[in-house]
């Protein structure tokens, strides 16, 4: 009987030890799905963020154009400047959200990957960055392109990293974005 005892409290205490490994491993499991859960929601935060940045970018173009209409502002060099300042005191708004930090750069990397190695200079202006072509096509019909062209060199990059914790993302006005708008005025 006494070997009995012995075998038994041996199997009691392997299966004691093995239900501690398990909950050991059951939390530690957790721990780190918690964790990718969370960086998976900050990933999601931040990308909701910049898709709201772009999608008020070209409604905020498309309303200038259009306001400028409204007042028969359609100078190209008129447009430009408004376009600019409109942009410039929205992406200063931007940048007072807790993560959006925006740069000008002259430098272009194909793939986006190494902007934030890159040797970024904080945004200030971009005025040359628009180029504004008004085409008239009647007598109050025109046709309004704004593009962004990359500055006097062509490889002026703005952007703006969205970095909320751990995550990082990056809005940019891409080369040859264009807003085409037929107006009446």
């Amino acid at each position: 009987m006494n070997s009995r005892a012995f075998f038994s409290s041996l199997l009691s205490i392997a299966f004691a030890f093995f239900l501690l490994s398990f909950l050991a491993f059951s939390t530690a499991s957790l721990l780190s799905l918690n964790t990718v859960l969370n960086a998976s929601l900050e990933l999601e935060k931040a990308s909701m963020q910049r898709s709201i940045a772009e999608q008020n970018t070209d409604f905020l173009i498309s309303r200038t154009i259009e306001l400028q209409a409204l007042e028969k502002q359609l100078s190209s060099h008129k447009l430009s400047a408004a376009i600019h300042s409109n942009l410039a005191s929205y992406f200063a708004r931007l940048e007072s959200l807790e993560g959006f930090s925006f740069f000008q750069t002259e430098y272009y990397f194909p793939d986006y990957s190494r902007l934030s190695q890159s040797q970024a200079i904080p945004f200030f202006s971009f005025s040359d960055e628009f180029k504004v072509n008004v085409v008239r096509l009647g007598k109050h019909l025109s046709l309004v392109t704004a593009s962004y062209s990359g500055g006097k060199s062509g490889k002026s990059l703005v952007f703006a990293k969205i970095s909320p914790a751990r995550q990082e993302l990056f809005f940019l006005i891409p080369f040859n974005y264009t807003i085409r708008k037929l107006v009446i005025s």
